[in-house]
């Protein structure tokens, strides 16, 4: 958008060293580990958790299907909720979920 600088008062630039300091992902990755082959279509952690009533909810508890950066954390987090109203044995009222 031409002139859009004029209007910006702080600008921050990203390194893999800020990902690093924030996220803790080794070596500043900023999208986590490598998307192979082998993880496109595996699972890497199980949404039910090894301790009673523990469930994960994130990118890394879907599909693996590479980077999909916030739609695939809400997708994990909805799943997850699905998962805790059947561990319930609630009634999911919040439209078709497929899993």
């Amino acid at each position: 958008m031409p002139g859009i600088s004029k209007y910006v008062k702080t600008k921050v630039i990203g390194t893999p060293r800020t990902f690093n300091r924030y996220t803790l992902n080794k070596e500043g990755a900023a999208y986590g580990w490598l998307s192979s082959n082998d993880q496109i279509d595996s699972f890497v952690f199980p949404q039910k958790g090894s301790i009673q009533n523990m469930f994960l909810a994130g990118h890394w508890c879907t599909a693996g299907t590479g980077q999909g950066g916030v739609p695939k954390s809400i997708y994990s987090g909805r799943s997850a909720a699905l998962l805790v109203m059947r561990e319930e044995k609630k009634e999911w009222r919040y439209g078709n979920l497929l899993l």
